[in-house]
């Protein structure tokens, strides 16, 4: 940018200082109730304990708001394939991919499928598909996770290692 090193130190500090401002106060967050910290904490945890963590960028402004980039959080149970699109080879967990793998869009289910007795997951009113990124190419889903191989789209928890263990433990009993 042609500036001379204290431009550049006063320039970020400057952003760094209106980065805390969104990111150390629930302006961060869609729910108005964690902070940058506390969702990166929920995302982590989600991440070790159902292999993956998904989180949505939204543009919403609000009156009282400074900033108006906020993440929702997504249980990552509601990523899942649509059961009319079940045979289409593009969509993977619900990750939609192109012919390279890289990811298009994210089929979400809008209630947890735990709550089955309220909501049928084949009513298609109740799946929504986001693309991965807007026309001008900016991240719409952050999907986080650990690829251990190619082709992988999903991640895996860390309990899936121990799960045989655990049902001939329990056969055992």
């Amino acid at each position: 940018l042609g500036w001379d090193k204290d431009q550049a130190s006063e320039w970020a500090s400057l952003t760094e200082d209106q980065f805390a401002t969104w990111a150390e106060a629930t302006e961060c967050d869609a729910a108005r109730t964690q902070t940058l910290l506390g969702l990166s904490t929920q995302a982590f945890s989600s991440a070790v304990m159902n292999g993956d963590a998904l989180a949505i960028v939204l543009w919403l402004p609000r009156p009282d708001g400074r900033w108006s980039t906020r993440l929702q959080t997504v249980e990552s149970d509601r990523l899942a394939t649509p059961p009319w699109l079940s045979n289409d080879k593009t969509i993977r967990g619900g990750v939609k991919i192109d012919q390279y793998g890289a990811p298009v869009g994210y089929w979400i289910q809008k209630h947890h499928p735990g709550h089955h007795q309220l909501f049928h997951s084949a009513n298609q009113d109740n799946w929504e598909y986001i693309d991965a990124f807007t026309p001008w190419g900016r991240r719409r889903v952050i999907h986080l996770f650990d690829k251990e191989r190619s082709g992988q789209s999903r991640g895996r928890s860390v309990f899936t290692a121990v799960m045989r263990e655990f049902k001939m433990a329990g056969d055992y009993l």
